[in-house]
């Protein structure tokens, strides 16, 4: 649990990156970028489920796994980021980032484990779009950071 909660405080600060080179990078859809991981994380998307790569592209529908020695970061278009530590789930239900356009979301529903989440422009532009939820509640966002610990 210890070590858990140290990576989960980690990662965000690890995180910090230059956000409009990340978004360019990113292939047609890319959302966000896997940027810290540990063995024993994987991506379900559809019904395919793989080991997590660091560098990995995230999209909206993606889910998360990790087992007793998983953890992952991911940074996100926005500059949001998001750790998930060992023995988590979680789906990215909907991520949606068109400033110019004034279409904003953000959307992810933690079904266990621990995760920490670090607003970015989203939540500072329309922090009404910022939907955080658990099997037993949903958060909304109005300050910068939070963590959040989903018991079985």
């Amino acid at each position: 649990m210890i070590r858990t909660l140290m990576a989960l405080f980690l990662v965000p600060v690890m995180l910090v990156g230059d956000i409009n080179s990340a978004h360019a990078e990113l292939p047609d859809g890319g959302i966000g970028e896997i940027k810290t991981l540990d063995a024993g994380t994987f991506v379900i998307r559809g019904d395919a489920r793989e080991s997590a790569a660091l560098g990995g592209i995230v999209f909206q529908g993606d889910e998360f796994e990790t087992d007793s020695q998983g953890a992952v970061g991911i940074t996100f278009i926005d500059g949001s980021t998001l750790s998930l530590g060992s023995d988590s789930y979680m789906e990215i239900d909907a991520f949606i980032f068109v400033p110019q356009d004034e279409k904003l979301g953000f959307a992810v529903h933690f079904l266990k484990g621990t995760a920490m989440y670090l607003s970015g422009r989203i939540a500072k532009l329309s922090p009404e779009d910022v939907k955080i939820s658990t099997p037993l509640a949903t958060i909304g966002i109005r300050g910068t950071r939070l963590l959040i610990q989903v018991a079985e």
